[in-house]
């Protein structure tokens, strides 16, 4: 079954740090299997607190996002997220599609 990661940006507190997560991030997922659905586009909020930004990176299941989640190479890029800005970050079981 899918699990999505989604990454909600609140506020950006260091724009140097986020520029070099932008950099290191994206390199943790090489040689993932993992589908960015949306990442950092146009947001419109419906309701609720205001964000920055988001992305939603579909994995083919929830042990697979949590091990990349958990590697030493996103841990290290992670560094310089938690430096940037505030986030809300989770990971949440897709449901399987029935025809």
């Amino acid at each position: 079954m899918p699990a999505y990661v989604v990454m909600s940006r609140v506020r950006t507190t260091n724009a140097n740090e986020l520029d070099i997560y932008q950099k290191k991030g994206p390199q943790t997922l090489a040689g993932r299997s993992v589908t960015p659905l949306a990442f950092y586009g146009d947001l419109d909020i419906l309701d609720g607190q205001q964000i920055e930004a988001a992305a939603i990176l579909q994995f083919p299941s929830i042990k697979e996002a949590q091990e990349w989640s958990a590697s030493d190479a996103y841990q290290e890029a992670r560094e310089h997220r938690l430096r940037g800005g505030d986030y809300q970050v989770f990971i949440i079981d897709g449901i399987e599609h029935v025809a």
